[in-house]
């Protein structure tokens, strides 16, 4: 009910040990309940928060972060992160 009634909320990186070179990029009033809903469908409970920012707009904010991230782009990125790298602020970055 609460996600419909505000835009506040946050962006967040989540990723996963199965599948190291993939990160979901998404929107959540709470990133952490977010991440609790991922790890129902993981046996291990092993995803795991990378990143998250408060934010005004979610909606824009998450819409923003795609649109700097092009195919090209996401695969420069994909193929450069590692489980060791996921503490780096990568929502800087996409906002230089």
């Amino acid at each position: 009910e609460l996600d419909r009634k505000t835009t506040a909320g946050s962006v967040y990186a989540i990723g996963s040990p199965a599948w190291p070179t993939w990160i979901k990029i998404g929107k959540a009033v709470d990133p952490h309940d977010r991440l609790n809903g991922y790890q129902t469908s993981s046996p291990f409970r092993d995803y795991f928060l990378i990143h998250s920012r408060i934010v005004e707009d979610r909606n824009k904010a998450e819409s923003a972060i795609h649109e700097k991230l092009t195919h090209e782009d996401a695969i420069k990125v994909i193929d450069n992160i590692s489980l060791e790298d996921t503490q780096k602020d990568m929502f800087n970055e996409s906002n230089s």
